[in-house]
């Protein structure tokens, strides 16, 4: 089977991941630190609120026509079996979904994952999490719109998607089972300052995958593994201002990808007793984008928006080669949280351990 002319996008969605000069598989978010506990189990909970719902949708190369979208529903749940040995456990469900605008490929995650938190020291302080998760990936390509040789016409020096192909066309679905597992350090110096430095693996079990239904043995290849590290700040600098640099590293295969950025975050106190959040983003993809961000929200509910005004080489003024870039070719995020507590968040009070003779 010989193609002369995929479909320009299809081909470059499949090939292009994560910066302007790599290639990789598994899709991305540009406000990572949101759903770090998709990419790091061992951040599942790490939120400290006893349940948190998230939503989030990016839509990216919408000037295109085929706009490569991925929607995300998750949920975390903080519960404690052994109180007396972890700090905190946590679990959460994922579903994930990302395809082109035309359905040509598309991938669907359904992920379930854990994680246990251990207090280092007795000031409680320092804190080490283990995570892992699992996950199952239908991923589904459809080769109907596709253009082959055949269907090249001479006398217009163009391809007529009338005429048959004369090819194997079917749709193609295959089902992945994916392992994951990651590392979560906590370091809460003071009521004012506090980081976090997390590391993960995903895909540590590697199945084949294929593009075609008659694939051979000789043509199927192995999926590669994916390495996330991710570190976040929480540094008050008063009552009513605070800042959050975050910054997120990816590999998979030759997809290499770096983010980095941070919040400045405004609080505005309530005469009901409630606060308002005002937050300003400000991050960059290294080599390929600049990302600007809001983020409004009570602490109970938030919403976040942000936008991949691309600078890299890939940016064209032909449409028919421009992938991303300023104008609709950008990717535009939104993102959704709801949190609950159940039991109510008293006085945080850091323990200062006594001697002992």
């Amino acid at each position: 089977m010989k193609i002369i002319r995929i479909s320009t996008l299809v081909l470059k969605i499949f090939l292009f991941f994560g910066s302007g000069y790599s290639f990789g598989q598994d899709f991305t978010l540009s406000q990572f630190q949101s759903n770090a506990h998709v990419f790091n189990p061992a951040c599942i909970g790490s939120s400290g609120r006893d349940l948190r719902m998230l939503v989030a949708y990016r839509n990216q190369w919408f000037a295109s026509g085929f706009p490569y979208q991925t929607f995300l529903v998750s949920g975390e749940m903080k519960i404690n079996p052994f109180p007396k040995k972890l700090r905190q456990a946590a679990v959460s469900l994922v579903l994930a979904d990302d395809q082109i605008g035309d359905g040509q490929w598309r991938n669907t995650w359904i992920s379930g994952g854990v994680s246990a938190t251990k207090n280092l020291d007795a000031a409680h302080k320092h804190s080490l999490a283990f995570g892992i998760s699992s996950a199952l990936l239908i991923r589904q390509f459809n080769a109907k719109n596709l253009l082959f040789e055949n269907q090249f016409e001479s006398s217009s020096f163009s391809f007529n998607p009338e005429i048959s192909a004369g090819e194997n066309t079917t749709g193609l679905r295959q089902g992945f089972f994916q392992i994951n597992s990651g590392l979560f350090y906590q370091f809460e110096v003071s009521s004012r300052l506090s980081f976090g430095l997390g590391a993960s693996g995903l895909w540590l079990y590697r199945p084949n995958e294929a593009l075609s239904n008659i694939a051979t043995a000789s043509s199927l290849a192995k999926m590669n593994s994916r390495i996330t590290s991710n570190f976040s700040a929480k540094m008050k600098l008063s009552t009513d201002f605070s800042i959050e640099p975050q910054c997120f590293f990816s590999q998979q295969g030759k997809a290499r990808e770096f983010n980095f950025g941070g919040w400045f975050l405004f609080t505005s106190h309530l005469q009901n007793g409630g606060v308002w959040e005002t937050g300003i983003g400000a991050f960059s993809r290294l080599n390929d984008s600049f990302i600007p961000a809001v983020r409004l929200g009570n602490g109970k509910l938030n919403a976040q928006l942000s936008y991949d005004a691309t600078f890299s080489n890939v940016k064209y003024n032909d449409i028919q080669n421009k992938f991303i870039g300023i104008g609709g070719m950008g990717a535009l995020e939104f993102t959704i949280i709801y949190n609950l507590d159940f039991k109510s968040r008293a006085f945080k009070r850091f323990l200062v351990p006594c001697q002992t003779f």
